[in-house]
Parts: structure tokens; C-alpha cells; sequence
């Protein structure tokens, strides 16, 4: 009796061994896995999970970029006024406020009064004025090696002394010195100097050229017909007055005329002459001073045909459509989160289009039919699509 009782309460201990390790075992389980166990059901995740995920085919993938309203047949590109000129004015390009030379048998003084010019082409009319407060002797110049001046100079205000521009380099050394005494050994020649400068008129014409930039949609680049330029020149003074010569992104309007001031110029030039994208007109005047007003670029549009874009269902793909296992949806990306409106036109049923988001999708399910489909936009607003995409979700 003692052997069985030991050997029934040995078994009793490994059955509650046994339940305990699968309770455990139930317990580290994934959630999904014990219920499943527990209820008596076992699930396949992958079966499951790629039940629940649809399946996407995209049927188009296009890059509209810019649709324009079809009602703005004729475009103006209004662009700032501006003023064109060549000023000259008299500069100050090198100045000594004192200088002693002398010239003897035991002293010799020179003086070297250095300056340079950066803009040669647009400097000239050099002069070298100068007081004479003691002259003793001839005073001689000598210009980058190059004599220019050799006379006897009377105290007080000299007579200023012209410089041959054909002198004049970049990098100049005017050297000031006076002659010699010859055999008078006891004698000293010299020249006290004030209020030394070399002046020249220099014409500054970094406004005698001006760029006006502007932008071309890829709509008005494909169906620009005609352009025409348009300004009024105001003259600021009566003389002077030079051709204003016109370009559009560096090629020329063969226009170069001294213009009839305060008329208005109007210059028809070719349409392929614009970029889509940045453009840049350049006015230039050699001379004169005007301001340039009301400067507009007009174009005529020929008739915009809107794209159409095209995707084909099959028998399978229509029924899931009409079973309603199936989607079959627009995405637009636009560029701008600016006010948009348009038309859309899917085998002939009309629906609109309006959105302020970035991202404007709808699902065309009741407009489209089995094999070929059509699909065209038509702007109210100006509309920048990034991308345009219809797929089918299933």
C-alpha cells in the first residue's frame, strides 16, 4: 500500500509540473498566438497581415508643370522703370599739399608724386594745377619717363598744365624737379610747391546699363504667338542725348535709335527668343540721361490645348471597380499651397477642382470605364502640378 501511494503522489507531482511549464509557455506567447491557441484557431501572420494591405498599380505618372487659364489669351509683363546715364565729373586723383625741389652744386632734391588710374577708358582731360609760393629756375615734369613740362614758373597761382592722356598708364610716377645752376656753384635753384593735384574728368556709366529680369511660364513659352516691347523714354537733360540699344537674354531687338523723348518705342521681336523660366532685358545708353518708364513685354497666346493623359482597365480590373474591391484615385502635387481651381474632364463627366493643400486627391471610381480612359485638366487659376498620378488600389 505504501509503494502505491508513493508512486500515485509521484505522478500527481509531474502533471502539476507539466501544467505549470505550459502555463508559463502560454504566458511568453504573443497575444495573437495564445488567443488563438485558446480558442482553438491558429492563424497564419503573413496570411493575415497581407490580407489587410491593399495593393497599389499605378496606371499614370505625369509632370503637367504649369496649366494656365485659357481666358488670359494675351499676356503683359509689366517691369520696373529705371534711369540710364553717364555722369562725368572732375575727380581729384592725386594731390600733395606741399613739395621743396632744389637743384645746386652740393643739394639735390627731386620730388615723386605717385597715382594710379583704374577706369583708363572712361578717364581723360588730365590737368596738374599747383601754387608756386618760390621759383628759382626752370621747373621740369617728367611723366612716366617722359618729359612733359620744361618752363620758368612765376610765383602765385601757375598756369595749370595739360597731360597728354596718352601719357597716363595704370600705375603713374610723375616726378617734379628743377634744372641746374650750370658753373654757378654758389647759386641753388628751387621750387616750393602747394596745393599740388592732378585732376581728370572721369565718366562713371555703371548706370548706362540696366537689366530688368522677368518670368515665362512653360504655358506661355509653348504658345507665345506674338511679342512686342514697350517703353516711353523720358529725357532728364536736352543734350548729349545718345542710341538706346535693347537685348532679350543677350540677343539683340535691332533696335538702336536716339529715342523721341516721352513717345512711346514699341519693338516686335521673335518669341523664341524667351526661356522658360528666368528672362533678363538689357536697355543700354552711351550717353545722355534718361529714365525709361513704363516698360511692358505684351504677348498674343495662340489657342491652349490642354494635355490629355491616358490609362487602360481591363475586364478584371472594371469588375473590381464595379464590385467596389477596387479604387481607382487621382493624386495632384502641386507646388504651392496657394488657392487652386480647375476642371476635370474623365471620359466627359466634369467634376471640379478646388483646394488650397499641396496635395489634392479624388477618387474617380464612377467616371471611368472598362479598356481606354481619358483624363484632362483645365485651369480656372494658374496651376504649378509637380506630379500628376492615377492608380488603382486594391
Amino acid at each position: 500500500m505504501d509503494k502505491k501511494a508513493q508512486g500515485a503522489g509521484g505522478a500527481a507531482g509531474l502533471i502539476a509540473i507539466i501544467a505549470l511549464a505550459l502555463v508559463l509557455y502560454l504566458l511568453i506567447l504573443p497575444s495573437n498566438v495564445r488567443e488563438s491557441l485558446i480558442n482553438g484557431t491558429v492563424s497564419d501572420d503573413r496570411t493575415s497581415s497581407s490580407k489587410s494591405k491593399w495593393h497599389s498599380s499605378t496606371l499614370i505618372l505625369a509632370h503637367p508643370k504649369t496649366l494656365d487659364p485659357e481666358q488670359n489669351t494675351d499676356r503683359e509683363k509689366i517691369l520696373d522703370s529705371f534711369t540710364l546715364y553717364s555722369d562725368k565729373s572732375a575727380v581729384v586723383i592725386a594731390k600733395a599739399e606741399a613739395m621743396h625741389i632744389e637743384n645746386g652744386w652740393f643739394a639735390e632734391k627731386v620730388y615723386n608724386l605717385s597715382f594710379k588710374v583704374d577706369d583708363l577708358a572712361n578717364t581723360d582731360n588730365y590737368i596738374l594745377a599747383f601754387d608756386v609760393s618760390k621759383a628759382y629756375g626752370r621747373l621740369i615734369l617728367t611723366l612716366n619717363g617722359d618729359e612733359i613740362y620744361d618752363s620758368e614758373v612765376m610765383p602765385g597761382n601757375a598756369e595749370p598744365v595739360a597731360i597728354n592722356e596718352n601719357n597716363v598708364k595704370t600705375a603713374n610716377s610723375l616726378i617734379f624737379e628743377v634744372s641746374g645752376v650750370g658753373g654757378a656753384f654758389w647759386k641753388l635753384n628751387e621750387y616750393d610747391l602747394s596745393n599740388v593735384r592732378v585732376i581728370a574728368d572721369f565718366t562713371d556709366t555703371s548706370k548706362k546699363e540696366y537689366k530688368n529680369f522677368f518670368m515665362i511660364t512653360a504655358t506661355e513659352k509653348d504658345y507665345f504667338e506674338k511679342t512686342k516691347l514697350s517703353f516711353v523714354p523720358e529725357c532728364l537733360t536736352p543734350k548729349n542725348l545718345g542710341p538706346i540699344t535693347v537685348t532679350i537674354n543677350g540677343k539683340d531687338l535691332h533696335y538702336s535709335a536716339v529715342p523721341d523723348c516721352g513717345m512711346l518705342s514699341s519693338i516686335e521681336f521673335n518669341p523664341n527668343y524667351l526661356n522658360e523660366g528666368e528672362n533678363y532685358i538689357t536697355f543700354r545708353a552711351e550717353t545722355g540721361n534718361y529714365l525709361i518708364d513704363r516698360v511692358k513685354i505684351k504677348a498674343d497666346l495662340k489657342e491652349i490645348a490642354y494635355p490629355f493623359y491616358y490609362f487602360e482597365l481591363d475586364e478584371d480590373d472594371y469588375d473590381d471597380v464595379l464590385n467596389e474591391t477596387a479604387n481607382v484615385t487621382l493624386e495632384l502635387k502641386f507646388a504651392d499651397k496657394e488657392h487652386k481651381e480647375g476642371e476635370l474632364n474623365v471620359n466627359g463627366h466634369l467634376s471640379s477642382i478646388d483646394t488650397y493643400d499641396s496635395i489634392y486627391t479624388k477618387n474617380i471610381n464612377e467616371f471611368v470605364q472598362e479598356d481606354q480612359n481619358s483624363l484632362q485638366i483645365k485651369p480656372i487659376t494658374t496651376l504649378n502640378i509637380l506630379d500628376l498620378t492615377v492608380s488603382i488600389d486594391r
